[in-house]
């Protein structure tokens, strides 16, 4: 994962489990930590909004770095795509029982869904290999 000074965060203090907080990255260390089994990227994200309470010393938190949204977005499950050349998918369209080859232009995508931004329309069925999906 990309990430860079600027990019907006969520914050959930363990302390506070039903309060989410807004931030915003603004330190991200060059270097890679390889020290555990999973690559670690190092960032500083400062909050951008206020906490009401004070949290005790030591308090921890979970943060999620947000690369990108995509608001009023046609989403499907990722499995439902079929790359036909690098960069560019097509996904099977269920209609009247027969399925059709679509083309479509994604945008973002994460591990669960990708957002279709041409292609595709609100209610097209479309079908993941397993099962279909609306």
């Amino acid at each position: 994962m990309n990430v860079q000074a600027g990019y907006e965060a969520d914050i959930t203090f363990d302390a506070l489990p039903d309060q989410s907080f807004k931030g915003k990255v603004t330190v991200v260390y060059p270097a890679l930590d390889t020290s555990s089994n999973s690559p670690l990227v190092h960032v500083t994200v400062k909050l951008t909004d206020s906490i009401a309470s004070n949290l005790p010393v030591g308090a921890t938190a979970s943060v999620n770095v947000i690369s990108g949204r995509a608001s009023n977005a046609v989403l499907i499950p990722v499995e439902a795509l079929h790359q036909t050349d690098p960069g560019k998918y097509a996904v099977f369209v269920s209609s009247n029982g027969k399925l059709r080859l679509h083309l479509i232009d994604v945008g973002l995508q994460d591990a669960t869904y990708a957002e279709v931004k041409s292609g595709l329309q609100v209610g097209d069925v479309v079908t993941t290999g397993i099962t279909a999906v609306q």
